[in-house]
C-alpha cells in the first residue's frame, strides 16, 4: 500500500472517478457535517483514505468538549499558544465559556449503549492518545501491546456496529450546556 503526503497540485481531487454515496471529492474550502467544518489542505492519502486538514468553524466549543472529557487543559499550552488569548484568560480558563459538564469517556460511552466493561476497556486504551501533552503520547508499539487488543473478534457484533454508529452520529449532534 502506498501512501504520501500532499502538496500544491495534489489539493484539488478532482471528481473523476467519484460517485454519489462512495467516494466524493473534496477541495480546500469546502464545508462538511453541516458547514462546521471547512476543508484547509491534504495531509496524507493512501489507498483507501485521504486525510485532511479541516478549521472548526465552532472553535471555542469545541474546545470546550475537550475540557469536558479530558480535564483542564495544561497552563503552559494555555497561554503559550500563537491564539491562546483568543479563548483563553491568563489562568488558563476558557474566556466565553465558564461551567463545563465534566464527564469522563466510559460514562458517555455507556450512555451510549457500551457495558460498563467494553466501556472502561475502551477508555483505558484511548486516553493515552488525547493527552493534551505531545510528550505523553504512546508510539504505535505501546499501543498494539495494550490488553484491548487482545482477545477482540475480528467481526464484531452487529450490536456492537449499531452502538458504535449511534456514538459516532450522537458526538457529531453533541451540544454543550453554557452556563454563566
Amino acid at each position: 500500500m502506498s501512501c504520501s503526503s500532499s502538496s500544491g497540485s495534489e489539493e484539488d481531487e478532482g471528481a473523476d472517478g467519484y460517485r454519489k454515496g462512495d467516494y466524493h471529492a473534496v477541495r480546500p474550502g469546502d464545508p462538511f457535517c453541516g458547514r462546521r467544518y471547512i476543508a484547509q489542505r491534504k495531509i496524507g492519502w493512501g489507498n483507501f483514505s485521504t486525510v485532511w486538514l479541516a478549521y472548526d468553524t465552532r472553535c471555542k466549543d469545541h474546545l470546550a468538549m475537550m475540557m469536558e472529557l479530558l480535564g483542564k487543559i495544561p497552563q503552559k499550552i494555555t497561554i503559550t499558544g500563537s491564539q491562546s488569548k483568543d479563548y483563553f484568560d491568563s489562568h488558563g480558563d476558557l474566556k466565553i465559556i465558564r461551567r463545563l459538564k465534566f464527564w469522563p469517556i466510559d460514562k458517555l460511552l455507556v450512555k451510549y449503549n457500551f457495558s460498563v466493561p467494553e466501556a472502561w476497556e475502551f477508555t483505558e486504551f484511548l486516553q493515552p492518545f488525547l493527552d493534551f501533552t505531545s510528550e505523553k503520547l504512546p508510539t504505535a508499539a505501546q499501543c498494539l501491546k495494550h490488553p484491548w487488543h487482545r482477545n477482540k473478534d475480528p467481526h464484531p457484533m452487529v450490536e456492537n456496529k449499531s452502538s458504535i454508529e449511534k456514538l459516532e452520529r450522537d458526538l457529531d449532534n453533541l451540544q454543550i450546556k453554557v452556563g454563566r
